[in-house]
């Protein structure tokens, strides 16, 4: 069964690498986008911002970081991402809100990193290294992968409507459901470095 599951996987992303790229395409086309919001913001907005900001950082030394909540929200934010894409495909008009999950997942890379850059300078540069990319080499890559599982079940619901004889709708939806399942363990493993190893780093570093 491991080894079925994993094959299975392996012969989806050659027969989907171009899904693939085109949803690395909007993530990245979403990180464009947040950073330019960022750039073009009103001083009011980008200097509320950085002063949130770095009272957040100030605090950092002398205040103890809740790991549990940070893991817990980190879970339970990624898991509501997996869980829409999800329920998306298996909707027949799912498959266009699918890419724009991925393209609001990349506005909020960008946005995040442009306020973190532009508030702390090269020191924000750091900042960001350790707080958003630990985390999102492992959630980015499982969102969108699930993302293209899920395209491939709407896409083989539409077929199923067009036409009735074709057999790989139930097929691929429940083998879908399974790496929904696998995706979520990812993502867990995602929240532990969201959690503890990224605060883990920033108190060494702010201490």
């Amino acid at each position: 069964m491991k080894i079925n599951f994993l094959e299975g996987c392996r012969k989806h992303i050659n027969e989907n690498y171009i899904l693939y790229i085109v949803s690395f395409m909007f993530v990245l086309i979403g990180v464009v986008m947040g950073m330019y919001v960022v750039r073009y913001m009103g001083d009011t907005y980008k200097n509320d911002l950085s002063n949130y900001l770095l009272s957040f950082v100030n605090e950092i030394g002398g205040t103890e970081i809740n790991n549990k909540y940070m893991l817990f929200q980190g879970i339970k934010n990624n898991v509501l991402i997996l869980g829409a894409i999800y329920i998306l495909g298996f909707t027949i008009v799912g498959i266009p809100f699918i890419f724009v999950i991925d393209l609001i997942k990349g506005f909020t890379l960008g946005f995040s990193s442009a306020v973190i850059i532009n508030s702390l300078g090269t020191k924000g540069m750091i900042f960001s290294l350790l707080t958003l990319v630990p985390q999102n080499l492992i959630y980015v890559p499982c969102i969108m992968f699930a993302s293209v599982f899920s395209i491939n079940v709407a896409w083989g619901k539409i077929k199923g409507k067009l036409n009735k004889s074709y057999p790989d709708a139930k097929v691929n939806s429940s083998f879908c459901t399974y790496v929904m399942l696998a995706s979520i363990l990812v993502i867990t493993l995602g929240a532990i470095v969201e959690g503890y190893f990224s605060p883990f780093l920033l108190s060494i570093i702010y201490k």
